[in-house]
């Protein structure tokens, strides 16, 4: 991407997920339109659509604080060490509301094979489709811990909801080769 503005950079660095450039302040206008340009011929449709790798299925039954203090010890977590993320097949939405300031958060209580669970949705967009009459959903997301008023509450960090068996999504394990038998992909 940087290769295109190269003319206008006068120095830079970075890495996979993030680059810093430092231009000089007359070269703006020309840094913006060579970076557009560099973008038009790089960055397609499908490099836009929201990936999350998966590193395994389970049931809501398997999530304990057991499991949250393992993942924990895996810390700190980063671009060569990404914090897990799971993902449950079948799960259900029993209650819901929408929470912060602005409303643009959803708060969930999900049950999967008779175990409930509550989970939290950042940014409403992300779970903008979903529906609250006995529909069951494939999710992906993070253990998170809750500690509201001193008590250690396990919640799901919601990345992805989608109906189960009626979308395709980006969803895939972690690992060369490997898919989740209960995730459909389109890739």
């Amino acid at each position: 991407m940087l290769e295109g503005a190269a003319s206008t950079i006068k120095n830079f660095g970075g890495h996979k997920g993030a680059a810093g450039v430092t231009i000089d302040a007359k070269k703006k206008d020309q840094f913006v339109k060579n970076i557009y340009k560099s973008a038009e011929v790089n960055i397609n449709d499908k490099d836009l659509v929201k990936k999350i790798k998966v590193d395994v299925a389970i049931d809501f039954h398997e999530i304990s604080m057991r499991l949250y203090d393992t993942i924990e010890n895996l810390m700190p977590f980063g671009m060569g060490n990404p914090k897990p993320v799971f993902t449950t097949s079948g799960a259900e939405i029993v209650d819901h509301r929408k929470v912060g300031r602005d409303e643009k958060h959803l708060s969930l209580k999900m049950k999967e094979a008779g175990r409930e669970i509550g989970g939290i949705c950042f940014g409403f967009e992300d779970c903008s489709t979903v529906k609250y009459d006995n529909i069951k959903y494939d999710i992906a997301y993070q253990i998170i811990e809750d500690n509201w008023s001193g008590s250690r509450e396990l919640k799901l960090q919601i990345l992805d909801i989608k109906e189960t068996n009626r979308h395709p999504t980006s969803l895939k394990l972690r690992g060369a080769g490997k898919s989740s038998p209960q995730i459909n992909t389109n890739e």
